[in-house]
Parts: structure tokens; sequence; C-alpha cells
């Protein structure tokens, strides 16, 4: 399973440490803890197509689904 998506840089500018993260949560609603996907440089007006793998066989969801970088 994973968790999948697309960040785009609309920006001129580029983006560098692009990091893409979020809680995984089991049945209960317990965090597993932080997993996170990331990119070096994000070009502008590029896309970043991210996959995060949920590594933990209990994990069932989740949430808190943040990005951050640095110009």
């Amino acid at each position: 399973m994973f968790v999948r998506g697309t960040v785009t840089n609309h920006s001129d500018v580029p983006y560098f440490g692009v990091k893409v993260e979020c809680d995984l949560l089991d049945k209960n609603g317990v965090s597993l803890g932080k997993f996170s996907d990331t990119r070096m440089v994000l070009d502008p007006h590029k896309l970043f197509p991210f996959n995060i793998a949920l590594l933990d066989p209990d994990a069932v969801r989740y949430t808190n689904l943040t990005v951050s970088a640095q110009r």
C-alpha cells in the first residue's frame, strides 16, 4: 500500500529539500510513526509525484499529510 499524490511547484524559482510526510495509524487510530518521500530539487513549474510506502503491516490509514521545502 502507498500514499500517493503530486506536489506542483507553481513558482518561478526552484525549491530544495522537498518533503511530503504523513502519520500512519493502525486500526485503533494509534500512531505508528511518520513516513515520508523526498526530492532534493523541485524545479519551477515541475511536478513531484510522491509515493510513501506503508511499510508497517498494521497501517490502515494516514493523517496529517504535510509538505515542506526551502527556497
